[in-house]
């Protein structure tokens, strides 16, 4: 039966503006890793649409993805499932995957390292999780100076 799923995940909600920049930039890269577009909402099989943060629709997943904010105060990914709940899992480990490799990466750029890239190919792991790889350069020691 058709019904929006929800899963809920351990981001917390993006009540700071730099959380939901990140949260929106890492379901930008999910669309373009996947030919999709961004949302406002996602529909279930009998079009009622529900609004969300943001979210994708892919050709794969045509009803969308996207995310809300949870009673816990963490976030929820939700869309209907029914007829593609591979595709949907499978977008949302990728969308949980990217989330986390661009907050290393942000925590990266605040310890000074350059030239960080992440990968616009997902990678599954060996257990079956998603990863993305995120490549830089770090910050070298500076000669102490005397004087």
């Amino acid at each position: 039966m058709s019904h929006i799923s929800k899963i809920s995940t351990k981001i917390k909600n993006p009540a700071a503006e730099k959380q939901k920049n990140l949260l929106e930039a890492a379901m930008k890269k999910l669309a373009e890793i996947h030919g999709g577009s961004l949302v406002t909402s996602v529909t279930d099989y009998y079009k009622n649409a529900r609004p969300v943060i943001t979210g994708v629709k892919t050709p794969d997943l045509p009803l969308g993805i996207g995310i809300t904010n949870g009673a816990n105060g963490n976030i929820k990914i939700i869309g209907d499932k029914y007829g593609n709940e591979e595709q949907f899992n499978k977008l949302a480990d990728q969308y949980k995957a990217l989330v986390q490799t661009m907050s290393a990466a942000e925590a990266a750029r605040q310890q000074k390292w350059r030239n960080i890239r992440i990968s616009d190919k997902p990678v599954k792991d060996k257990d079956g999780s998603w990863y993305f790889e995120m490549t830089g350069e770090r910050p070298t020691k500076q000669a102490a100076r005397w004087g």
